[in-house]
């Protein structure tokens, strides 16, 4: 077998510019797809990451530049808001963006510095229509992640069209019907690249968690926070089918848990509760998504509200698949109960999950952005004029003019 660093030097040994990395805010599984990219490229290519939080990508810090970008974090509170790009009417479409001026010019300046001082071969955009219109106004070729969701809108049809290609975490067999073929013609579909790198065998799973080797067990991904109805109907669950054990997200056990209740501490990994499980229930999150694929467990998916639906859409594409058994809502009644797991244990078809998983997915991400950059390999020039003589706000309006 030829050696994968060796066939990516291939592509592009002529142009190893750096290739950089925005990552739209500061959660981690933008950080989980940007990291298994990174490891995955040839030692030679250069990196650079521009990250809200760089301490959610310190697993690749010696081997990038990180440039921390605070105005794109959806964890400040009152500086950050939906914002869009001046003549682009898009409401929700563009997502979360910054609001307060001066932090905004401060994250963009060092974007067009980086431009115009790097002269990148390729910029990959997590999410972003406001960073993917400043790219392609500096002539700086980029590849923009492709979601879930109704994102036909003008403000998102611009970022996809814009784009050198687009990169879809998932398996083609869920692309939705909507998406035109010039998106899905120039998309790199990675199947499993948020997928769990190993599945514990279940009874050791089981025994790590102190649980019953010949028990039903039901977990239950739902968070308190974020989904307090879900969870609540999860613990009535637990009172209705009461043959079963079930896990629940929870360090300390709650007035009125049912015997058959576990809470799961923080500190155990969501590989080992998956792995002990006989049957998940989740949201249709990115990463979740994948997780579950990979462990090849009956699944009832219950997507939460997202932006641009896109974990209605999601769900709709693993039901449609195969996948997982679709809910809005979790019953509130025993029969109700008893009938959506056995559906879902009927329906399941571990070889369809396993059709929709694909190990590897990192270095095939990583040799097609390769691929790009060296398709990409136009001369080298400024794109800002006497950059160094203008002031940050010039350079932001210059760009973005």
């Amino acid at each position: 077998m030829r050696d994968l660093h060796l066939e990516l030097e291939e592509y592009g040994a002529s142009d190893m510019r750096p290739i950089g990395f925005f990552v739209q805010d500061g959660l981690s599984d933008h950080a989980l797809r940007v990291t298994r990219i990174i490891d995955a490229l040839p030692p030679s290519r250069s990196v650079t990451v521009f990250c809200p939080d760089p301490t959610l990508i310190a697993e690749v810090a010696g081997r990038a530049e990180v440039i921390a970008l605070p105005s794109f974090s959806v964890s400040t509170g009152k500086h950050v808001g939906h914002a869009v790009m001046p003549g682009v009417d898009a409401g929700f479409s563009l997502g979360q963006g910054p609001m307060m001026a001066s932090l905004i010019r401060a994250d963009l300046n060092a974007l067009t510095r980086w431009f115009d001082r790097a002269h990148p071969a390729l910029l990959m955009i997590d999410e972003s229509a406001e960073i993917a219109r400043l790219a392609r106004r500096c002539d700086v070729p980029h590849v923009v992640a492709l979601k879930h969701g109704m994102r036909q809108d003008e403000a998102h049809d611009e970022m996809f069209s814009g784009a050198e290609g687009l990169l879809a975490p998932f398996h083609k067999a869920l692309a939705q019907p909507d998406w035109s073929h010039g998106w899905t013609g120039k998309t790199h579909f990675a199947a499993g690249l948020e997928r769990l790198q190993r599945v514990p065998e279940r009874q050791a799973a089981r025994r790590r968690l102190n649980l019953p080797e010949d028990a039903t067990v039901i977990l239950a991904l739902t968070d308190p926070t974020t989904q307090p109805m879900q969870h609540a109907a999860v613990i009535a669950g637990a009172r209705a089918v009461s043959d079963c054990v079930w896990l629940l997200a929870g360090d300390e056990a709650a007035a009125g848990d049912p015997s058959n209740l576990r809470r799961m501490s923080g500190d155990v990994t969501h590989e080992t509760q998956i792995a002990a499980a006989d049957l998940v229930i989740s949201n249709a999150g990115d990463v979740i998504s994948a997780e579950i694929l990979s462990a090849r467990r009956p699944w009832i998916v219950v997507p939460e509200w997202s932006l641009c639906d896109a974990q209605i859409e999601k769900a709709r594409a693993l039901s449609k698949a195969g996948a997982a058994h679709m809910r809005h809502q979790l019953p509130g009644y025993e029969a109700g109960w008893r009938q959506t797991l056995d559906i879902a244990t009927q329906l399941h078809d571990p070889a369809r999950q396993a059709a929709l998983d694909h190990a590897g997915a990192a270095a095939g991400v990583a040799a097609w952005l390769e691929g790009l950059a060296a398709e990409r390999n136009a001369p080298v020039h400024p794109m800002l004029p006497a950059i160094d003589h203008m002031t940050p706000g010039q350079q932001v309006a210059d760009a973005l003019a």
